[in-house]
């Protein structure tokens, strides 16, 4: 029957054409044995059993070409944390690696804990150990930044301030902070102290003028400058001046009490303006 229907092999110049491909039980190998042999043994073509699951292969990743890779999160937890893993998570929390801050000795129980949670919700959250160590640094930095400002704030207004103490109280400054020293010394027990000094409010000037008028109160103008100690206020200062040019013999030029007078007031005048002698 076939011999019936095939058609005669022509000579001349028509070429023949070649005979059908016949498939092989053996056809795994056969398809790649026209290849050369380095790409005969590559793992790339021996996956493949048949010169058209090759050629299914080609088509699939040609058409992958030029597309965005599709990522997503597994639900399964265990997947998930594989998935993290070859991320570049670390196997623990205590894989991160991060840099290390200089922290006050008061607060470093503080930021060990506050780092032992940062590492948990790291590895939680399948952050690399790129990204948690750079995550850490900037909070830290941030956190070191801000504590400096305050500081350098809080220094700030302590000494203006001060300052201003100085400036209100004059000479009288010294012996109005022992008054307030020993009010602090009489009323306060060793633990308020201790809050004081760590809390730094022991240096605030208005507690200062707080318990310098306790002091005062309990002690009186007259232990306070009990010995040589005459200190006394800019008000004070202008009192004692006002009342000795109010004396006729200091507008008196030809009164011989008047140079004693105007060297006080000169005196009095050098005591509320001491830096203008310096």
């Amino acid at each position: 029957m076939s011999e019936e229907i095939q058609a005669p092999e022509e000579t001349g110049n028509t070429v023949a054409p070649p005979p059908p491909i016949e498939e092989s039980s053996n056809g795994s190998e056969d398809w790649k044995s026209s290849l050369p042999e380095d790409l005969r043994e590559n793992p790339n073509f021996s996956k493949y059993s048949s010169m058209e699951s090759f050629a299914k292969g080609h088509l699939n990743a040609v058409s992958m070409l030029g597309k965005e890779p599709e990522i997503k999160v597994p639900d399964n937890e265990d997947e998930k944390g594989e998935f993290y893993n070859k991320l570049g998570r670390p196997d623990t929390n205590e894989g991160y690696e991060f840099k290390s801050f200089d922290v006050p000795e008061n607060l470093q129980e503080y930021v060990s804990g506050r780092e032992k949670s940062f590492r948990e919700v790291s590895h939680k959250l399948g952050l690399s150990s790129t990204q948690a160590s750079e995550l850490h640094e900037w909070y830290m930095q941030g956190n070191s930044d801000t504590s400096r400002e305050a500081e350098a704030a809080q220094n700030k207004s302590q000494q203006d301030g001060y300052d201003n103490l100085k400036s209100e109280w004059g000479e009288a400054y010294d012996k109005n902070i022992k008054s307030s020293q020993y009010a602090l010394s009489e009323f306060a027990d060793e633990s308020f102290v201790q809050y004081l000094e760590d809390t730094g409010l022991g240096n605030h000037p208005s507690l200062v003028r707080a318990f310098h008028k306790i002091g005062l109160g309990m002690m009186g103008e007259d232990k306070l400058e009990a010995g040589n100690d005459v200190s006394s206020t800019p008000e004070q200062l202008d009192t004692e001046i006002k009342t000795v040019m109010a004396n006729p013999d200091y507008w008196n030029e030809s009164s011989l009490e008047r140079p004693a007078l105007v060297k006080k007031v000169q005196d009095l005048m050098k005591r509320k303006h001491p830096e203008q002698d310096s």
